[in-house]
């Protein structure tokens, strides 16, 4: 007798309160990735001035916001969840340094520049959906992709280790990590407690996710230390924050008015900088949402639908 999938019987009421924990969950985890990664796409204009902080974990959040309601009223593949990628973040990031080092666009002008990447990349991913890319994305091989991958880890690393050393703004990582007595223990401390708490509770630990725990973990021995260093406890002259973001819907909705008027300062013969860029994150994106599907298919006994899978993640990235 051959096994076969039998589809067990529809439960509403379980129905709704299974989506509801569901959604909760993916909130608590993706809310923390929302933050970082949106802050590790701006971290090189952070450097220049801190007040891009606050705008790049505001516009992080409401941007995953528009993209995971977006994307269900569409039709995406059923369970799939859309949220951040860390990927997709360290492209952005290479794209704002390079713009911010070569000194040819204002410094003001730039998110600008990444809205332009964004809409390109979504646009690019519809149409390689319309085109049935979806279905030759699959043959890419696996090294190819272990090995942009890694190269995407190496660079989130290198981007990260500034801060998780505590290294002044004026000091370059291959220079400060050699220098011992410029380390902060307490930036070291916060981040290695976050990384082991993370490492073993993926080992140990399945109903609660790796993530939300390795974020308690790290803000509680933050308190901690702010035991014994009570200028932790405030806001003002602390680099260890973020910093105070913008409370108001008026002040929300007049920073997002004042990035659409800077668009009139946009050089239409420099737009030529978000093709490759964009043509590599449309691809990135396409490539971990399909496999994301394939992981679920073999969950959920179902087959997605790549091209329109592909064409719901391009209108939630444009969004």
């Amino acid at each position: 007798m051959d096994a076969a999938y039998i589809k067990p019987k529809v439960n509403l009421l379980e129905n709704i309160r299974g989506d509801f924990m569901g959604g909760i969950a993916a909130m608590l985890v993706s809310l923390p990735s929302t933050i970082a990664y949106g802050l590790m796409s701006f971290a090189p204009l952070i450097a220049y001035n801190a007040t891009y902080a606050s705008m790049a974990a505001i516009g992080a959040i409401i941007g995953t916001v528009a993209f995971s309601i977006i994307s269900p009223l569409f039709g995406g593949t059923k369970g799939l969840v859309s949220s951040p990628s860390a990927a997709a973040a360290a492209v952005l990031s290479v794209f704002v340094a390079e713009l911010a080092k070569k000194g040819t666009i204002p410094i003001d002008v730039i998110p600008v520049y990444v809205t332009l990447l964004t809409l390109f990349a979504g646009l690019m991913q519809i149409v390689i959906g319309n085109f049935g890319g979806g279905k030759f994305i699959k043959y890419i091989p696996f090294p190819v992709i272990s090995g942009y991958l890694s190269g995407v880890s190496v660079l989130i690393i290198m981007g990260q280790l500034p801060k998780l050393l505590g290294l002044p703004k004026d000091i370059k990582l291959s220079a400060g990590i050699l220098q011992f007595n410029i380390w902060n223990w307490q930036y070291i401390c916060i981040g290695v407690v976050s990384m082991v708490s993370m490492y073993l509770s993926i080992k140990y630990i399945k109903k609660i996710p790796s993530a939300i725990i390795a974020l308690s973990a790290g803000i509680t021995t933050y308190w901690l230390i702010a035991l014994f260093n009570p200028a932790l406890a405030h806001i003002q002259n602390n680099h260890l924050i973020i910093g105070e973001l913008s409370s108001s819907t008026s002040d929300i909705f007049g920073n997002i008015y004042h990035r659409w008027s800077l668009f009139s300062q946009i050089n239409l013969d420099s737009l030529i900088v978000i093709l490759v860029p964009g043509i590599t994150l449309s691809l990135l994106l396409s490539i971990n949402s399909l496999n994301t599907c394939i992981v679920l298919d073999a969950k959920t006994h179902t087959n997605h639908n790549p091209k329109k899978e592909l064409i719901v993640q391009g209108i939630g990235n444009i969004s």
